[in-house]
């Protein structure tokens, strides 16, 4: 066992706290201690300090388009740079992704797959080929898939609710892109999410463009069991940024992907939001930590218990030196949100297992 001791710890990705410690045993937090605790029944158990840093939970990348990535090489390229940024989940997807299944996996880093169906060219024979990479895989709990639906509204509504029942039954995720629906009528949209619920498609789903839909259709989403996948690209003005708040508050369920970007935007992000309402003093106001570990985690089934700092779950985090670009700062001073970023990060933690990595 050993002890890391930052000096401030977002526990349970609801309060920032300082003079906390966690108590790690193999992948496992054993327990979040204090100072006192500590000196009474652990001052002989190797301590690690780091005065100046938050200590954050493990943050995910979903859905990250990696279709370039045609060789192992390329792939070693992409991942290690998914590393450096303190991401230890990630969601891929790709149109190769039997090439994929076949690299060298990257030490520490948890990927889930994502299997491309294309309503233009599905077949039955397509699902075989499908269940039986999902089944020869089954026994490999690092194997971890989902679907993802092209062109939704052109499917057979045989083949996709055959589709439905084979996710189901596996608990596989289907991601829909909401883009397809644009050009149908009111009425037309009705009738297909209607037809969704009484196949159960909608159950463990995830939607792409929720930012672009009509207003009066966002109600088909407001569901704990779907998953809002909100690109940051797609937090350009704000409008946009605004109605991604109001989501987060009103309880949908958002995800903060990258998609196609070859860079991880959430500090970008978190500074845009917090110049936007410099005054507010909590530490996460807008729960924006949530939607890259807790609604995230639901890609990373098994792995789940990664998403938060608390008794009991993997001992995966970050460590970011939060005075590392502000001048001057005084150590009693306490931080927001926007003092951590790429450059802030100084330590990545993956199941307990500390990664050397080019920024240390």
């Amino acid at each position: 066992m050993f002890i890391v001791s930052p000096k401030w710890i977002y526990l349970d990705n609801k309060k920032l706290e300082s003079k906390k410690s966690v108590l790690v045993d193999g992948s496992l937090i054993i327990d979040v201690l204090t100072d006192s605790q500590i000196e009474k029944r652990y001052k002989n158990l190797p301590r690690t300090t780091f005065s100046n840093h938050i200590m954050m939970p493990t943050l995910s990348e979903c859905y990250l388009n990696i279709d370039e990535c045609d060789n192992q090489h390329k792939y070693n390229e992409k991942m290690n740079n998914i590393l450096s940024k303190g991401i230890t989940n990630v969601q891929i997807v790709t149109k190769k992704y039997r090439d994929i299944l076949n690299y060298e996996p990257i030490d520490n880093l948890k990927i889930s797959y994502v299997i491309t169906l294309d309503s233009s060219e599905c077949s039955n024979q397509d699902l075989k080929e499908m269940i039986n990479t999902i089944d020869y895989y089954k026994s490999d709990q690092t194997k971890i898939f989902s679907i993802n639906l092209i062109n939704v509204i052109s499917f057979d509504s045989e083949l996709i609710e055959k589709i439905s029942s084979i996710c189901n039954e596996l608990n596989l995720n289907i991601i829909i892109h909401l883009k397809e629906l644009i050009t149908l009528t009111d009425s037309h949209v009705d009738k297909v999410f209607k037809f969704w619920d009484n196949i159960n498609l909608l159950n463990n789903c995830s939607v792409h463009d929720f930012l672009t839909i009509k207003r009066e259709w966002r109600d088909y989403f407001n569901k704990k069991n779907i998953n809002l996948l909100i690109r940051f690209g797609d937090l350009n003005n704000k409008n946009n940024l605004d109605l991604f708040l109001t989501s987060i508050n009103t309880n949908y369920k958002c995800i903060l992907v990258s998609d196609e970007e070859n860079a991880y935007r959430l500090f970008d992000f978190v500074k845009i939001v917090y110049t936007l309402s410099p005054d507010d003093k909590k530490f996460d106001a807008y729960k924006i930590t949530n939607c890259v570990t807790t609604n995230a985690s639901s890609f990373f089934i098994e792995i789940s218990n990664s998403s938060k700092i608390r008794k009991g779950n993997l001992a995966s985090f970050n460590l970011f030196k939060y005075n590392s670009n502000k001048f001057l700062a005084e150590d009693s001073n306490k931080p927001s949100m926007c003092d951590l970023d790429n450059s802030s990060l100084t330590n990545v933690w993956s199941s307990g297992i500390r990664i050397d990595t080019d920024y240390e």
